[in-house]
């Protein structure tokens, strides 16, 4: 019997005070507003810190997290479910917190074109995907991008990308200027404009939809380009004019209509003091209001021109709708410390926000540190449970929100969850003081047992009952063969293998399964083989196979039982014969009949030529020379005459019988010659089998014979004498290719070739085998740079000659403008030509 275990949670009506430390202004009677989102955790132990989350704008079930530790995380349901990947990289040792703190392999950028081509950046470089994130490869130009000067990243297209960095600890003469990557070609070769702004250290960029205006954020500053990124100049300074501090660090930029929104950290263009908020501007960037929450923050987003967040250290989030006139913390649900560092809406009520903790050690569900913004919608006051009858032997667990500070059960408990196992009225109140109750009851179920009519091992062709032990015609009985419902009686009968389950329901909805495994033998092979012809004559004999693997075996002739217990046996007598078989599992199965026949006379024809072991051997032969010997055949027989109008040969190739000797007749008591030639076409020993037969069957032959090489003198025209020794006959074949198309060529060459396979009046048809060997693409150097792919085209007709057509297909894609030699390979040689790549 099955135990089910239920979660219920209770969402309760509950009121959140003014929190210590950033919930100071929390609407009242509302449940959290941010609940961690379950993700796969990492390899190692260490913790996540997320850096980053990107949301594609033209279709958000795609979204992508990245981080410390060139760890990455994508979802295509939107954000139901996410799934793991890293960028290629060293990373950090579990249990070292030195280079999470110092950067080393951080990830601070992420953008997508579209679902599947993207790129990400940071100090750990600067990496693309093409499969939605779930690989990535690097692309930065180690000369252009410093290792550790990279930081954000835009995409306007699949090919066409944006990452910026550098900048701080620069004085009058730039040693370390602000850099403006762009590639646009898809990362393979990258350019940077260099600003020349005094230590303002570049983050981010972004892009107006006519894909040439965009604007970067460095420490204080918002920079303009109107040419898609070709050029970059200071477009205005961020913060209130008079402010002592103007160069502080800008992690992220948002623009929406003709606002800005930034996050401020530090005093200084790195990030440096314990200070931070938001700066907002309405008006294109002409003034900007400021709110300092007095911790660092780094992520922001636009709903709208006048409502945003923006997220920093210590769970601080923040949230306006006015334009930045004023701030209310939104940060409920988030442990206090936990930094934010950026947030993605979907819409305005669906978010998720990510960060982490500077925490070494073990890692844990309440450390992976991804959050979704709870909408009003789901945050519900009322405690509820989706039914209140349960069955004996379930647990159900009752679970509270998690923004209480205390609870207090009816039963007692002051845990967040508690386990019910009975039936009672539970209620919860929480520090808010909020209270519900809910009556639980737990019914009696039914009895669920399987009788069977016989054991539950069967042979193919048996069958099994089963049945309920106990029947009440309240109860609703179901039997499932896996997941399918097979009767709805109380009673089955099976003859297949499967896992029968009885699930018996009572009149209180409670369920009991019982499970009964069911193995049926199949029917193995039993099919009885003959070795030898089954018409045999006196003193000869037929041979009778079953097949292996059976541990008992009792023959029959038809008219006898049990007359062999042997694999096989040898039969010399007229019957229908069979066998009885028992497998290792018991099962007994009957063979086929195999009706034998013996004629009651003995065997006429016989060779009387001499041979050597059964073998019939032909003086050798030069190549192409025919040489035709008899060999003398006797009939044995004092009364029956012999007609022999054909024989067989396996081959037929070298070795022949001429067909006008046929009929030939072989009186009683009387011989004849059979004349066998053969043509060598090989200098080599060549065979073949030929098989006489008579009224008692076929008596095969071997026929060996030697070719030998062609022996030809003679002079040359330059009076040098020449010997010339042939040592056989190429069979009739022939390989053509077509020139190499493109050519010049840039992204793909293919060629057709033929093979001459057989002529149409061949007796077997054109084989499938590939026509040549391999094709290669060599460069100048005598180096392989490409191996085409066969495909098959088919057959075609010259005359009366088949051809088998094939076709090679070189993927030149990676290949530098050049020449280059295509070679082909076959059997009969090897074929050149030139090649061309033109990019």
């Amino acid at each position: 019997m099955h135990h089910r275990r239920t979660t219920i949670s209770l969402l309760l009506l509950t009121a959140l005070y003014a929190l210590c430390v950033l919930c100071v202004s929390c609407p009242s009677a509302v449940a959290q507003e941010w609940k961690r989102v379950e993700i796969p955790p990492p390899a190692d132990v260490s913790p996540d810190y997320w850096l980053e989350v990107y949301f594609l704008p033209s279709n958000q079930q795609y979204g992508w997290i990245v981080g410390m530790n060139r760890r990455t995380l994508f979802t295509r349901d939107g954000g139901k479910t996410w799934q793991r990947s890293s960028a290629p990289g060293r990373t950090r040792r579990a249990g070292d917190p030195a280079s999470i703190v110092s950067g080393e392999d951080r990830l601070e950028g992420i953008f997508f074109a579209d679902s599947l081509v993207g790129y990400c950046s940071g100090s750990a470089g600067v990496f693309k995907s093409t499969d939605g994130g779930k690989t990535w490869a690097d692309v930065r130009d180690s000369v252009l991008m410093p290792e550790g000067v990279t930081w954000g990243c835009y995409a306007l297209s699949r090919d066409t990308a944006f990452v910026v960095g550098g900048g701080c600890g620069n004085s009058i003469g730039f040693a370390n200027p602000q850099h403006f990557y762009r590639t646009t070609d898809g990362g393979r070769t990258w350019s940077d404009f260099r600003g020349d702004a005094i230590n303002s250290g570049v983050t981010d960029v972004v892009f107006e939809a006519d894909h040439r205006t965009g604007y970067a954020s460095s420490s204080g500053l918002i920079w303009r380009t109107t040419d898609a990124g070709a050029t970059w100049k200071i477009f205005t300074t961020t913060g209130a004019p008079n402010s002592d501090v103007v160069n502080v660090w800008q992690e992220d930029l948002q623009r929406k209509g003709r606002s800005f929104l930034v996050p401020i950290a530090g005093t200084s263009c790195g990030g440096g003091g314990n200070a931070g908020g938001a700066r907002f501007s309405t008006d294109n960037g002409a003034t900007w209001s400021e709110f300092q929450t007095g911790k660092s923050a780094f992520g922001a987003f636009l709903l709208n021109d006048s409502t945003g967040w923006v997220v920093g250290d210590d769970a601080s989030v923040i949230y306006t709708a006015d334009g930045g006139r004023s701030w209310e913390y939104k940060n409920c649900g988030i442990p206090d410390d936990v930094n934010i560092d950026d947030l993605w809406f979907v819409n305005d009520t669906t978010g998720f926000a990510v960060g982490g903790k500077f925490t070494v050690g073990m890692d844990s569900p309440e450390r992976r540190n991804v959050y979704r913004f709870v909408p009003p919608s789901e945050r519900l006051y009322k405690l509820q449970t989706p039914q209140t009858l349960f069955c004996d032997g379930d647990s159900l667990v009752l679970t509270a929100p998690n923004d209480f500070l205390t609870y207090n059960w009816s039963n007692g408990g002051t845990t967040r969850s508690i386990v019910i196992r009975t039936s009672d009225r539970y209620s919860v109140t929480g520090c808010k003081q909020y209270s519900d109750t809910v009556s639980i009851r737990f019914a009696p179920r039914p009895e669920a047992r399987i009788l069977l009519s016989r054991t539950g091992r069967l042979c193919e062709g048996d069958s099994v009952t089963l049945s309920s032990v106990a029947l009440d015609p309240r109860y609703r009985y179901e039997w499932l063969n896996g997941t399918n419902i097979v009767s709805a009686a109380d009673r089955i009968t099976v003859g297949r293998s499967g896992t029968y389950t009885l699930r018996v329901t009572n009149d209180n909805a409670c369920s009991v399964s019982s499970v009964a495994s069911i193995t049926v033998f199949p029917r193995p092979n039993t099919t009885l083989r003959a070795l030898r012809a089954l018409q045999f004559c006196v003193n000869d004999s037929t041979v009778l196979e079953a097949p292996a693997g059976f541990r008992e075996y009792r023959w029959s002739d038809g008219t006898r039982d049990s007359i062999a217990r042997t694999q096989r046996i040898t039969v010399r007598l007229s019957g229908r014969y069979s066998v009885r078989l028992t497998d290792e599992n018991g099962c007994v199965w009957q063979s086929n009949i195999i009706d034998a026949t013996r004629y009651n006379f003995t065997k006429q024809l016989f060779i009387t030529s001499e041979l050597t072991n059964g073998v019939f051997t032909i003086d050798t032969t030069t190549v192409t020379g025919i040489r035709c010997v008899p060999m003398r055949l006797l009939n044995r027989d004092t009364v029956r005459t012999v007609v022999i109008s054909a024989v067989n040969l396996a081959r037929n190739v070298e070795f022949s019988v001429p067909l006008s000797q046929f009929p030939l007749v072989v009186p009683p008591n009387s011989e004849r010659s059979l004349t066998i030639c053969y043509n060598a076409s090989q200098a080599q020993m060549q065979r073949d089998t030929l098989y006489v037969a008579d009224s008692c069957g076929a008596t095969p032959v071997t026929l060996v014979s030697v070719g030998a090489a062609n022996l030809l003198e003679g002079t040359s025209r330059c009076d040098a004498s020449l010997l010339i020794r042939s040592i056989g006959t190429l069979p009739l074949t022939t390989l053509r290719a077509s020139l190499p198309a493109p050519n010049p060529a840039s992204t793909e060459v293919s060629l057709y070739i033929e093979h001459l396979e057989s002529l149409s009046t061949a007796l077997s048809p054109p084989s499938t085998t590939q026509v040549a060997e391999r094709c290669l693409i060599y460069n100048l150097m005598g180096v392989v740079v490409a191996q085409a792919a066969y495909q098959s085209v088919g057959t075609r007709s010259e005359g009366d000659v088949i051809y088998q057509q094939g076709q090679f297909v070189a993927d030149t894609r990676l290949l530098a403008s050049g020449t280059y030699l295509v070679v082909v390979q076959g059997k009969q040689g090897t074929m050149t030509f030139p090649l061309v790549i033109e990019r």
